[in-house]
This record gives C-alpha cells, sequence and structure tokens, in this order.
C-alpha cells in the first residue's frame, strides 16, 4: 500500500506540474491576446509528457487496485491525492480551481480502481479503443468538472472576467490597426487628399466600392437586400458623419493621432454589436464548454495510446490472497443458505 502512495503521488504530481508548464490555464480562456503565444512546440512537448505521465497514473492507479482490497486502494489514492494538493496548491497561478479540479480527478481514480484491467487485444485500432474505454471515465469526470467550475467560476467574478474579454478584443483590434497606413488609406482610399473633402456624390461612390469590396460598413448582400429609401437613409448618415469628422479634423490630424482616434473609434463599435454583447453575457457558458471541450480533447488524444502501451508492459495480472479472500466471505453466505436448505 505505501508503495503505491508514493508512486501515485509522485505521478500525480508530475504530470499536473508538466501540465502546467504548458501555459495553459483557467485564466487564459479570458486572455486572448496570450493564446497565440502557446502555438509553440515547446507547448506540445510539455501536453505530450504530461499525458504519458497521466496515463501512466491511471495505469498503475488501475494496476495496484487490481493487487490489493478495494477499501485499501481507495485510501492510497485519497492519500496521494491529497498529498499532491498540497505540494502543489501553493505554486499553481489559481489554487481554488486547481483544488476543485482535484476532487473530480479523485472521483476518475476511485472509479477506474474498479474497472478490470483492458484486455491486450490486437490491431492498432482495437489497442485504442480499449485503452479510450477505460480512460474516458477519468477524462469524462475531468471534463465535467471542467465546465461546472469554470462555469462557476466564471459566473462568480463575471463582471471582471467580462472586462478582461472586452479589453483582450480592444487590444486585439488595435494590433492590427496598428499594422495598417492609415493616413494612406485615407488619403488614397477615402478620399483623393487628406485636405480635401469630398462631395456628396463622391462619397456616395466610395461608400459603396467600400461595401463591395470590404464588406465595410455592412456586408454586401445585406446592402443589396436594402431598399432605396433605406440605403439613401445610410448615405446620408455615412456623410454627415464624415462632415463631422472633417470638422473635427480627424482626416487631416498627424498620423499618431489619427491612428489613436481610429483605434479608439473602431475598438468601441466592436464592442458594442450586438453579438458580441451576446457572447459577454453567456461567458460562464461558453468558457465553461470551451474548457471541458480541451479537456475531452487533451484525454482523447494523448493519454489512451500511452495506456494501453502501459498495459501491455506490466504482467498479467493474477488473483491474491487478499482476494480470494473476499471472493471466499462472498460465497459463505451462500453456502449457509445452502446448508440450512438442505
Amino acid at each position: 500500500m505505501l508503495l503505491s502512495i508514493g508512486i501515485i503521488t509522485l505521478l500525480t504530481i508530475s504530470w499536473i506540474y508538466v501540465y502546467s508548464l504548458t501555459g495553459i490555464s483557467f485564466d487564459l480562456l479570458f486572455q486572448l491576446g496570450e493564446i497565440t503565444e502557446l502555438m509553440k512546440v515547446q507547448t506540445l512537448i510539455f501536453l505530450v509528457i504530461s499525458g504519458a505521465l497521466l496515463a501512466t497514473t491511471l495505469m498503475l492507479t488501475q494496476y495496484f487496485s487490481q493487487k490489493q482490497r478495494h477499501t485499501n486502494s481507495i485510501l492510497a489514492i485519497a492519500i496521494s491525492t491529497s498529498i499532491a494538493i498540497a505540494a502543489l496548491a501553493p505554486i499553481l497561478k489559481n489554487p481554488p480551481v486547481f483544488v476543485s479540479m482535484m476532487m473530480f480527478y479523485l472521483s476518475g481514480l476511485i472509479l477506474i480502481a474498479y474497472l478490470p484491467m483492458p484486455e491486450k487485444k490486437k490491431g492498432i485500432l482495437n489497442i485504442l479503443s480499449s485503452g479510450w474505454e477505460t480512460t474516458k471515465k477519468v477524462v469524462y469526470f475531468l471534463g465535467l468538472g471542467g465546465f461546472i467550475i469554470t462555469m462557476l467560476m466564471t459566473f462568480a467574478t463575471l463582471e471582471q472576467r467580462q472586462e478582461q474579454i472586452q479589453d483582450s478584443v480592444v487590444e486585439i483590434t488595435q494590433a492590427q490597426i496598428r499594422g495598417m497606413d492609415l493616413e494612406g488609406m485615407v488619403g488614397e482610399g477615402i478620399g483623393p487628399g487628406l485636405d480635401a473633402e469630398l462631395t456628396k456624390e463622391e462619397f456616395e461612390e466610395q461608400l459603396i466600392e467600400g461595401i463591395k469590396t470590404m464588406g465595410m460598413p455592412m456586408n454586401y448582400s445585406r446592402w443589396q437586400e436594402l431598399d432605396e429609401e433605406q440605403q439613401e437613409n445610410i448615405i446620408n448618415q455615412s456623410y454627415q458623419n464624415y462632415q463631422e469628422e472633417m470638422e473635427e479634423g480627424l482626416l487631416t490630424m498627424p498620423d499618431e493621432q489619427l491612428e489613436e482616434q481610429v483605434e479608439e473609434t473602431v475598438a468601441e463599435m466592436f464592442v458594442e454589436i450586438p453579438a458580441f454583447r451576446i457572447m459577454l453575457d453567456l461567458l460562464p457558458i461558453l468558457t465553461a464548454a470551451i474548457a471541458s471541450s480541451m479537456i475531452v480533447l487533451y484525454g482523447t488524444i494523448l493519454v489512451p495510446p500511452f495506456f494501453i502501451l502501459g498495459t501491455y508492459l506490466i504482467p498479467e495480472h493474477e488473483e491474491n490472497e487478499e482476494e480470494e479472500e473476499e471472493k471466499e466471505e462472498e460465497k459463505k453466505p451462500e453456502k449457509d443458505k445452502e446448508e440450512k436448505q438442505k
């Protein structure tokens, strides 16, 4: 029992710590600008290593559980998980989320301890299927935990998380705008020159051209669905806004001021889009679904192959004395009944 506690504890700490090195965390769900930084070979390597360690943890948990009483197995699993929580909680970014997820991890380990070792089948598909059938119990527990915990944690700090998402979107939008030649676009694409004001006819022509080529300020198919009166109203309103911007000096200001003004204007327009506002309202459910999907995907791709490989490396399970005693104890009531009947 002590051996199983030591090994399972070490493996649990190892796979969680290696996984933490990937940078994937609960807080990352609300920091969209940093997600691209995870697209590295280093992240993939850490994911593969952590997947192999998790698979080994599950496999040995199941193996040790076949070698001792179920009560001892559950106790060993509980002790191992508790030690892992105590060791890792102080060094991980979000201890409450980590501790909550470990409760689902513990439930998954207890369940897998009761499952028989998978059969050693032939054929790659049969092997993977056998590994998935066993590991999916833990993966589903973790996926369920990811959904529930993410939703509750997001809902508890909803305003803060909405602001984080909004700020992330604004930063991404501004970063894209900074890469544009705004002054050239204004001078060449919007009008004949920075100091020249367009007539309504010229403005209308360029507005429609912008709708056709760039889909701004609306999709061209949507524009075609409008009647003439609606189109005219949009043109008039857009031209009025254009004239106001000319009066305020937006189109004739220096490039740095122009960039700053456009960044601010575009960012404000984006966050006021109805679809974006709905997304913010549904943020707890959306982030919970994303977190759960990521966990299940991780557990589906990386864990089963290593799990089934491990089962092929360990010897066939033989019933030990404790199991034989348990079976004898289970048979005693039946024997007593038979003797009484006789």
